[in-house]
């Protein structure tokens, strides 16, 4: 079970580093004015949220968005 684990981490920090290669290049490129896909939404969103209970707010809504990046990428890759 060790290596079957180990290969787990392993190909999630992959997938996680992909995710947040592409969540960098949004942000330097983020227009406010034009949404050009789901992460756009997600970045505008957080961007706009003040309310420290939000799970869009600061460091917890960064992690969030990743997650749920990661959990797309990984759904439509298993179809």
């Amino acid at each position: 079970m060790k290596g079957v684990w180990a290969l787990f981490q392993a190909t999630r920090d992959r997938v996680q580093a992909l995710v947040r290669s592409y969540i960098k290049e949004h942000e330097q490129t983020f227009d406010p004015n034009v949404t050009r896909d789901l992460l756009d939404a997600l970045l505008a969103q957080q961007k706009k949220t003040t309310d420290p209970n939000s799970s869009f707010y600061g460091e917890e809504g960064e992690l969030n968005i990743l997650l749920d990046l990661t959990d797309l990428f990984l759904a439509g890759a298993e179809t």
